[in-house]
């Protein structure tokens, strides 16, 4: 590599672009067993779908009556003998159950949508994660090259120094540039130790060895509407559990008579009782509960118009991120990488004839590893912004081909 001060060269930001496109939407996609592999023992997941069976549980327990009948024995001796049993029961006049079976079927829904938004979240941060490893494997290939050709010139440089064909201070800046390519590669290898470390942590396993990213790059797909975003599903849910519980609050808030009937004996004679009790809402009414409900209704829709303002903006910085991407994916396809094909090659073979100088030899090798290391940084940056796009327009786990279970669909 050369000297920091032979860096700056012209022509290098104009090369940025992209060696991987990306793929059109399909259920036939390789990741998806990666990912599926990677969080089939994700704790969060298995909490998550704990946390759907409890509401499940709870959705069985809200469709079975409100309330148990109350069994009741009297017993009185005095001048006379009174033994009496009786039957109780409360009703449901006012229809609590369904109101409390409404919002248990709403907390099914909701542990589910965010079961699946978490699936969504986990499968795009384990997309890009792979797209950083993979990106950093090729770089570190690369540096790699460039230290063997940083090598291979410093060997040759040193023959012809001795020779008398170049002068000690070109062998001394070819001894430079092979000390400065060791270098930029170690720091490769350690952005990769870290990149594969972060892997590791997230899905406690391996990076996978063999895994690429695809080779066609494809139109961005129409986004799917608002209702069917996982980001939308949990908040949306939210406020019509907010809505329910004002009207759960509401019924909560009416009395319910109880009915009984009681028989037995007094004496040597049969009685039968009835009994009618009715709660007075006298000193408390609970008309505060009902208002606390509606306050957090009104709480509930304003965070969902928060969720929504803030994914149209993902959404179209998503866009315009991955068209900046793409087009300067083209523009490499198109203009810069038939060029730089066998140039290392070439530019050795000049400089060996001696038609090339060996610091101009060394500023188009520079030239040329740095658009070469600058195309697969971009690579990952696009590949960064396809899973960015399809995250923010709801299409992840559609390309991916799974559900929320993580199965294929």
């Amino acid at each position: 590599m050369l000297p920091s001060t032979l860096r700056n060269l012209p022509g290098r930001l104009a090369c940025l672009s992209l060696l991987v496109a990306l793929p059109s939407i399909t259920t036939a996609n390789p990741l998806a067993a990666v990912i599926e592999r990677a969080l089939a023992d994700d704790p969060e997941l298995r909490a998550a779908q704990a946390a759907v069976a409890a509401a499940e549980a709870r959705q069985a327990g809200a469709a079975k009556p409100l309330n148990n009948p109350e069994l009741a024995l009297d017993g009185e001796h005095g001048d006379t003998t009174t033994v009496t049993i009786g039957l109780a029961q409360t009703l449901d006049w006012h229809d609590k159950r369904g109101a409390l079976r409404a919002l248990a079927d709403t907390a099914v829904e909701t542990a589910r949508a965010e079961l699946t938004l978490l699936r969504h979240d986990k499968s795009a941060a384990l997309l890009r994660a792979i797209g950083r490893v993979v990106t950093l494997r090729r770089i570190v290939a690369l540096s790699t090259q460039r230290v063997e050709t940083m090598q291979r010139f410093a060997e040759l440089a040193e023959k012809r120094h001795r020779a008398g064909d170049i002068a000690g201070a070109e062998w001394e800046l070819a001894r430079l540039s092979l000390t400065e390519a060791t270098i930029e590669r170690a720091r490769h290898r350690a952005a990769l130790a870290e990149a594969e470390g972060d892997y590791r942590g997230a899905t406690g396993q391996p990076p996978p060895e063999r895994v690429a990213l695809p080779t066609d790059i494809g139109h961005l797909p129409t986004p799917n509407d608002d209702d069917r975003h996982p980001r939308l599903y949990p908040p949306r849910l939210a406020l019509q559990a907010a809505r329910q519980q004002v009207e759960a609050a509401d019924r909560q808030r009416k009395t319910d008579p109880t009915v009984g009937i009681a028989a037995g004996r007094e004496d040597e004679q049969s009685v039968i009782g009835l009994h009618l009790s009715l709660p007075l809402r006298v000193r408390n009414r609970y008309d505060d509960e009902v208002e606390a409900t509606r306050a957090e209704a009104l709480q509930a829709r304003q965070r969902l118009r928060q969720i929504e303002r803030s994914l149209d903006a993902e959404r179209a910085t998503a866009g315009q991120r991955h068209r900046l991407m793409a087009g300067a994916w083209r523009h490499w396809r198109d203009e810069g990488e038939q060029s730089l094909t066998q140039r290392i090659a070439l530019l050795e073979k000049l400089w060996r004839a001696g038609e090339i100088g060996s610091t101009d030899y060394l500023l188009q090798v520079q030239q040329t590893l740095d658009t070469r290391i600058a195309a697969v940084e971009l690579h990952g940056d696009l590949w960064d912004a396809w899973v960015g796009w399809l995250a923010a327009s709801g299409q992840l786990l559609q390309w991916l081909g799974t559900d929320a279970e993580g199965g294929a669909r």
